[in-house]
């Protein structure tokens, strides 16, 4: 294809120039169909579509070229300019899922009672991850086991024993350069995700080499019996969205859009014609490599095992009515198991919100909209009031596959996964309506009761009417409640009955100032809300954490509140970290103020009925004490960087070193492309590698490295993480045990 792009450039580039050019006529291919309208009206729009597969390769290229060729013009494909799924990141702060709700199916007999879990994802010494279905993993920066402490940031992965009277690390693995990237832990197994933007080659020390540079997924295997150690990476062309673990059994989901497929593009109006038959030929030449995500398995020794396309034909599901170019895959890996592709299921829709109960997961796509509809005025006002959300149900059995069962569709949009909750053969919704990103007076917040027949979810109940003007902030479900907290100007924490999903109803409504953007339940009828503090006219003034009394539905209640003013907490957008010890009914959670005399640290209650949020304290990190350390070579005020270039402080790293020294936020080149950089290596003090790495640093604001984003109890120990430190302190006293400085 790369071939016929070129010649097509040769002859169209020049061409565009000239005036009068006429098209040369429609290329040899089948004749454009389409499922769904892309010039109607608003009103004959669907936007919920069932699945299905084909038996064959041949069918299913057939279906995207048919689909590309009714929407592909001189500008490429309908919606280039704006994307191939509308609002489709609107939810990318979604993260992971939160935390645990104690068993709800088992409460479902007593649903005035809340109750927390005992250990989330942990054992009976040590907390886990803050899940949202109790035995349903999530991937987090940190993982423990009770003897060891597992953390992953900078690319660097670092696993630490905590057995000893101080924390020891036993193991670091260099992964490469990564940015974010999160864990999940089975036995002496650890699968590190990551996003990255390079080619499907990135063990080549330049991404510039061997390709064009795109989003791909990296997933390392890391070892953990004997001296910590890579194992196998697969890479895949695509975005990570989330993952999930069962007994052993992950799940891995990520979005990947057609790769540069090579349109060309007229210099002005008079070549659209002749770029229109070069993009139609484009559209007809295409391969299934071209549409859906390539990867490769790569040996610890830098070998490739396996390569090839990343599902087979019939496991790739389309949708009924077109939902954009965009493809998603729920990959299995068996953790017991050396990571390979595994196996898996994919969709042409994108998706951004993950749901997972035991037996099942949910994939919720945002609307997806046909280029015409954006050059609408009239639509795209009225876009808020046809907002709509499609939902993919696929089964999940122990050690295999994820198999596609149904798909439904609820008007509005969903906050994050916890808006999901699967209880009773029902799924639940709760949505506000409208797009993700404007809430008006005429707003409203429901929830949608759905149950699957044959291949679709249908609709059975629903209740709304909550926050008008308002959008939802945060969701809890337990058994067969739910609450739900909308914000405009007060806090509305509704009641929600679910016991019958033909007929949900609202209970009770309590009002007070400020939001909970997280809902936690705490035990003995009691939640915990975290968010922020307001006015009477809706401003926001601070962080604010409530405890509700939920235990008479009818009538919730405010019993007590802590705030802090100029101040907030992580929990608000990541709920994994907060954390609830349950055996000690000690809830923690990371706070920060922008104000000097307030310092940053993790919060720790005691909380009861009779003693309310009752405040023990604040941990600290403060890295005063420490002076600057790293592993590798460095110099201050280099003069190995090009003159002009202010840059504190320079490190050469080998392949065995961290460098990212506390206090600094560091970039890193690879030193082959030293000069790309204007870095003279000759005038350094010592040799440099082909296999050496630069940091070039610069001082990084100290409350920032200092600022707690995880806290884990081991035995009778509180460790609390943030980029600087690992620190241990008395489960009791708060009292500061020991500390541990991390690489960056």
């Amino acid at each position: 294809m790369r071939s016929l792009i070129a010649g097509i450039l040769a002859l169209i580039l020049p061409l565009t120039e000239c005036a009068g050019i006429e098209e040369s006529g429609d290329p040899p291919t089948e004749a454009a169909t389409t499922t769904q309208p892309t010039d109607g009206a608003p009103a004959d729009v669907e936007f919920a579509s069932t699945l299905e597969n084909f038996d064959d390769c041949d069918a299913l290229l057939g279906y995207i070229r048919s689909e590309a060729m009714s929407r592909v013009g001189p500008y490429g494909l309908d919606g280039d300019r704006f994307g191939p799924v509308f609002g489709a990141r609107a939810a990318a702060e979604e993260a992971a899922v939160e935390a645990d709700f104690a068993a709800a199916e088992s409460q479902a007999a007593t649903p005035a009672a809340v109750s927390g879990s005992d250990d989330g994802a942990g054992g009976p010494d040590f907390s886990g991850t803050n899940v949202q279905v109790t035995g349903v993993d999530e991937p987090d920066i940190v993982k423990t086991d009770g003897r060891r402490i597992i953390t992953v940031r900078n690319g660097t992965l670092t696993v630490i024993d905590v057995t000893g009277d101080e924390p020891t690390i036993t193991g670091r693995v260099l992964l490469g350069e990564r940015w974010g990237g999160e864990l999940l832990l089975h036995g002496d197994r650890v699968l590190v995700i990551n996003n990255h933007y390079g080619t499907i080659q990135p063990l080549v020390a330049d991404a510039r080499i061997g390709g064009y540079s795109r989003d791909i997924v990296i997933i390392d295997e890391i070892l953990l019996d004997g001296t910590p150690r890579r194992g196998r990476s697969l890479h895949t062309e695509g975005r990570y969205v989330s993952s999930r673990s069962i007994d052993g059994t992950a799940r891995v989901v990520l979005v990947s859009y057609p790769s540069d497929l090579g349109f060309v593009y007229p210099r002005n109006p008079k070549g659209e014609p002749l770029a229109e038959y070069a993009n139609r030929k484009v559209v007809a030449e295409s391969t299934l490599e071209d549409w859906l995500p390539d990867y490769r398995v790569v040996s610890s020794e830098g070998t490739v095992t396996e390569e090839g396309q990343i599902l087979a034909c019939d496991r790739v599901y389309v949708p009924s009515l077109f939902s954009g170019f965009g493809s998603l895959a729920v990959l299995t890996f068996d953790l017991d198991e050396s990571l390979t592709l595994g196996d898996g299921a994919a969709t042409f829709a994108a998706g951004e919100t993950i749901y997972a109960s035991h037996q099942n997961l949910y994939v919720a796509t945002n609307t997806w909209l046909p280029q015409p509809f954006f050059d609408d005025d009239d639509w795209l006002r009225d876009v808020d009031n046809r907002y709509r959300t499609s939902i993919h149900k696929f089964s999940l059995t122990p050690g295999g596959p994820a198999v596609y069962e149904a798909s439904g569709s609820v008007k509005g949009h969903l906050l994050n996964q916890f808006s999901l909750h699967e209880h009773g053969g029902h799924l639940f919704a709760a949505v506000t309506n409208g797009s993700p990103w404007s809430a008006n007076r005429q707003s409203e917040s429901l929830i949608f009761a759905l149950a699957q027949k044959d291949d679709v979810l249908a609709v059975v109940g629903s209740v709304g009417d909550m926050g008008r003007g308002e959008r939802i902030y945060s969701v809890r479900y337990i058994g067969d409640r739910a609450y739900v907290v909308t914000f405009r100007q007060v806090d509305p924490l509704y009641v929600v009955d679910l016991a019958d999903p033909t007929a949900p109803a609202v209970l009770g409504e309590l009002k007070i100032l400020g939001y909970s953007a997280y809902l936690h339940p705490v035990g003995d009828g009691l939640l915990v809300g975290i968010g922020r503090d307001a006015d009477e006219d809706g401003r926001i003034v601070g962080f604010k954490a409530s405890l509700f009394d939920v235990s008479d539905p009818a009538e919730p209640a405010e019993i007590d509140t802590w705030t802090l003013a100029d101040a907030q907490s992580g929990v608000e957008w990541d709920h994994r970290a907060f954390l609830w010890w349950a055996p000690e009914s000690l809830m923690i959670v990371p706070v920060w103020s922008w104000r000097n005399e307030v310092p940053g640290g993790a919060a720790v209650f005691k909380v009861t009925r009779e003693r309310g949020l009752d405040y023990q304290g604040l941990i600290t990190h403060s890295t005063e004490d420490f002076v600057f350390s790293t592993d590798c070579y460095h110099e201050f005020d280099s003069e190995a960087v090009a003159e002009g270039w202010e840059i504190p402080l320079l490190l050469v790293c080998t392949p065995g070193q961290i460098g990212n020294p506390v206090g600094y936020g560091c970039e890193t080149v690879p030193a082959a492309a030293a000069r790309n950089w204007d870095i003279d290596t000759d005038a350094l003090s010592i040799e440099v590698g082909d296999e050496d790495r630069i940091q070039l640093c610069w001082p990084q604001d100290r409350g920032d490295a200092e600022r707690i984003g995880r806290s884990l109890v081991i035995g009778d120990d509180l460790w609390t993480l943030s980029r600087s430190l690992l620190q241990s302190n008395d489960l009791e006293t708060l009292d500061r045990r020991a500390r541990l400085v991390l690489p960056g």
